[in-house]
């Protein structure tokens, strides 16, 4: 056995028994319980602190690493046709349009995550229905409030605006114009990230729409049971109605657009100081390294506070070294993109910048976990593979780092060589966080992003030598599948679904959901008022009701100090009617109903209002008849 298998294989049992011990210590890293906002949630009922998940896995991820780093001092580092000294190739625009026509394609043959097929009051409503109060003279986090964003909650359904009948169409026009843009500056940012190696862009365009549908259990399952021959291979891709209407592994919400210029601007940059190309046309890039993250603040909190963090570590650790008398006009541009973004920022935020600081950074992550957090379900494979890969890329860098210190002794020499891999990383980590604080399938393969970019890296950074054959397999796989996504543009009107402005919003909202609107709409006067205790903010939409509260979406009010203030609202406006009861899946999410959730406000609506009647299953309650004004309910 010569001597490099050998270390690889001790590598491997390092790495192994590091997974193994992890996994055997998960349970038992515990912290104490605390619950002084007596937030009602999943891991409140069972006395678990949300931030255990956070302890388990950093350990998990951290320490194969630290056993590496013990055990395995001898290893003297990758060759350097590992390392990826490649020359960067040269610029094709015709390639570049062509890649970005057929992410296009890709992209109006995904379904808009939460933007197609039926209305979802759930998610959909909590755009809708806060757009409503904004339209109604709400001020953001001050007198309305909500989880995700400014533009990503209220701003989404009147960016595109045409009137109160075609909300729901324009929101899904500029939810699916931005997940084209995505896909398409995507496209850009994977030719970027391959040096400009136009099959490996095309190759990982192609894996992400695969992996964006239920590609193994539809049309391979399909194919299985028929025989195989071209023409039953055409019918599987075109026949099977499930191929571009669902998940499996991948999702590409539309606020993500961000994400991918943040990182096409951070590979150029990356590109500019290796090949020391300062040229002023470039200046666009530092542009956008630096708009992207702040103008997020407002378009999605999260995406922007990652992408902060991911650009303080890029300048922190990886400093590009620009030198010639360009630099000064480069970095000006990017201080003029965050100085852009930050007034834009406060004209959207209509200068409220401390409401803003002080519900986002302050109030919601006191109760947001406590109230949604799920236990993480390391035992569940893709859950575990997913922990695993980000321990072994965790493994890698930090052996890989240490040897080329040895050797070199030139920190500049590390951050230079693994500058992408360990920012696509950290802001994977980020994304990742995420996912710790909802943890289900749905909320991880939305977060997978900057994951399958930091593969798809090391994959072409390391596989090089596979690049000829590669290519010659992938080219008629590409067009292949290019041609099978045009097809459902003509078949299926996927154009339409896509961007369906005009579209009178009956067309998208289920029977029963119009029925309770016809039945219940007429009977509300102006004056009376409307309030739903259920989660979904679409139905103030449906109705035409604003939220007489200052949370059109409930799940913001879960604190009791929060609920005291609804209950205080529906008192002072006298509101006359209550969606008490639905049948939608989110009346109990995670089998917590909201009327135990929402102890306050649930008292209050059983002490001053009754039944009126039923539809579908769905409870109208009505204030009762003499009802003289009343105090806040207390929690009983």
């Amino acid at each position: 056995m010569n001597k490099t298998l050998k270390w690889k294989l001790k590598a491997l049992l390092v790495f192994g028994a590091g997974l193994g011990l992890s996994l055997l210590f998960w349970d038992h890293f515990t912290l104490p319980f605390h619950n002084p906002l007596e937030v009602v949630g999943y891991c409140t009922e069972k006395s678990i602190n949300p931030q255990d998940d956070v302890i388990r896995s950093a350990f998990f991820i951290l320490f194969p690493a630290l056993l590496g780093l013990l055990f395995l001092r001898d290893w003297k580092g990758f060759s350097e046709r590992e390392l990826g000294r490649e020359p960067v190739q040269s610029r094709d625009t015709f390639w570049k349009f062509l890649l970005m026509l057929y992410a296009a394609l890709i992209a109006v043959n995904v379904p808009t995550y939460h933007a197609f097929g039926r209305f979802d009051v759930f998610h959909e409503g909590e755009s809708l229905g806060s757009a409503l109060s904004v339209l109604q003279g709400f001020k953001p986090y001050r007198d309305l409030f909500f989880f995700h964003g400014l533009v990503q909650d209220p701003l989404r359904a009147l960016a595109v605006r045409h009137d109160l009948g075609y909300l729901i169409g324009s929101e899904r026009v500029w939810e699916s114009g931005m997940k084209t843009l995505g896909w398409m500056f995507l496209a850009l940012a994977l030719l970027s990230l391959f040096r400009r190696n136009k099959a490996w862009a095309f190759g990982a365009l192609s894996l992400l729409a695969l992996l964006h549908v239920r590609f193994l259990f539809d049309v391979v399952g399909l194919l299985m049971v028929q025989p195989l021959n071209p023409q039953t291979v055409l019918q599987a891709f075109l026949t099977h109605s499930s191929f571009w209407a669902s998940f499996n592994e991948f999702i590409f919400p539309s606020r993500d657009l961000l994400t991918v210029l943040w990182c096409w601007s951070f590979f150029e940059m990356d590109r500019m100081e290796r090949m020391g190309d300062e040229r002023r046309s470039l200046a666009v890039f530092p542009f956008l390294f630096a708009f992207v993250p702040v103008f997020g603040l407002v378009y999605s909190v999260d995406r922007g506070v990652y992408l902060i963090l991911a650009s303080l570590l890029v300048l922190g650790l990886a400093r590009p070294q620009w030198r010639s008398p360009n630099s000064k006009f480069l970095w000006g541009s990017a201080i003029g993109g965050a100085v852009l973004a930050g007034m834009i920022d406060t004209f959207l935020l209509q200068g409220n910048w401390a409401g803003f600081i002080q519900f986002v950074f302050l109030k919601l992550p006191r109760f947001k976990e406590l109230s949604e957090k799920l236990p993480y379900p390391i035992h569940e494979p893709l859950f575990f593979g997913v922990c695993a890969v980000f321990a072994g890329e965790v493994f890698f860098l930090a052996l890989a780092g240490s040897a080329l210190y040895r050797n070199e002794r030139n920190w500049a020499a590390i951050q230079r060589e693994y500058r992408i891999e360990a920012t696509l990383l950290f802001l994977s980590l980020l994304f990742f966080r995420n996912v710790l604080a909802r943890s289900e399938q749905e909320h991880l393969i939305y977060s997978l992003l900057p994951f399958y970019l930091l593969l798809f890296y090391q994959g072409w950074k390391y596989a090089r030598g596979w690049s000829g054959r590669w290519e010659r397999i992938l080219k008629p796989l590409v067009l292949t599948l290019a041609v099978l996504m045009v097809v459902p543009i003509f078949r299926e009107d996927v154009l339409r679904q896509n961007f369906p402005l005009g579209v009178p919003d009956d067309q998208f909202v289920l029977p029963a959901q119009k029925d309770l609107v016809s039945r219940l709409g007429p009977l509300i006067k102006p004056g009376d008022g409307f309030f739903t205790f259920t989660p979904e903010a679409g139905w103030y939409y449906l109705l035409r009701q604003p939220c007489p509260t200052p949370y059109p979406y409930l799940w913001t009010a879960v604190t009791i100090e929060a609920q005291k203030e609804v209950v205080g609202a529906l008192e002072e406006k006298r509101v006359k009617w209550v969606l008490y009861r639905d049948q939608e899946w989110s009346w109990q999410i995670d089998g917590i109903p909201n009327d135990r959730k929402f102890p306050v406000i649930a008292a209050y609506l059983a002490q001053n209002y009754q039944p009126a009647f039923n539809v579908d299953g769905s409870e109208i309650w009505v204030r009762k008849k003499n009802n003289s004004p009343s105090k806040p309910a207390s929690k009983s």
